[in-house]
């Protein structure tokens, strides 16, 4: 049986002339020492489709003897499984781990917090005199006689009023100082302040007509003291 599967592969692999000499050979392997007669033989072509990975090829006819295609058919090529050498095992191998991907650090940006600034200080409100203050104050200076003359004098030029300007001559304020600049020599304030222009102008009076009487008399006289 071993012998006729080895001369149908070679049959197989050979065709019609590798059967008669696989046939011989059988015939010496077993002790036989003349070879019969082969029976007539009918050839008929028979068509096996080629393999082929393309489809699209066509069938290749094939020359084979009928009887060759009975034993073909019985017999199928087996394949020695592959086995390990000695000292050797066969692992599977593993799959090549996913690199990690390199992480880039950022750096946090820095903070930069500016100072708050501090709160203005509040301003000091300066409690400014009244013009009512201001009648007083030169009434304690002068007295009741000489502060009548003063009274009618600046109500007169001003009417008492620290803001009062006239437009043709430049004087300013109650005393109607010229320029009005003339009463920084009190305080700074002489542009509102009615106790720092009647201050200005007692002294304005004082140095040059002596008495608020004189002076309001001059004024009668020419029209400005």
């Amino acid at each position: 049986m071993h012998h006729r599967v080895r001369v149908a592969a070679i049959a197989y692999s050979a065709g019609a002339v590798g059967l008669l000499l696989a046939l011989v050979a059988s015939a010496l392997a077993t002790g036989h020492t003349s070879v019969p007669d082969p029976a007539p033989v009918v050839f008929r072509p028979v068509t096996v489709a080629a393999p082929s990975a393309t489809p699209s090829r066509t069938a290749t006819v094939v020359p084979l003897y009928e009887g060759d295609i009975g034993l073909m058919s019985r017999v199928r090529p087996t394949v020695p499984p592959i086995t390990a050498e000695a000292g050797s095992t066969l692992k599977p191998q593993a799959k090549p781990k996913p690199k990690p991907k390199a992480t880039v650090r950022v750096a946090p940006k820095a903070v930069v917090r500016t100072p708050r600034k501090a709160a203005p200080k509040p301003v000091a409100r300066t409690t400014v005199p009244s013009v009512t203050t201001a009648r007083s104050y030169a009434r304690s200076r002068i007295g009741s006689t000489q502060f009548s003359c003063l009274d009618k004098l600046w109500t007169k030029e001003s009417h008492w009023n620290p803001r009062a300007y006239n437009r043709s001559s430049g004087a300013y304020g109650i005393p109607q100082a010229l320029p009005g600049s003339k009463m920084a020599t009190v305080a700074g304030d002489w542009r509102y302040n009615p106790l720092t222009q009647v201050r200005w102008g007692l002294r304005y009076i004082a140095g040059r007509y002596g008495t608020a009487c004189s002076a309001w008399h001059h004024s009668q006289a020419t029209g400005w003291y």
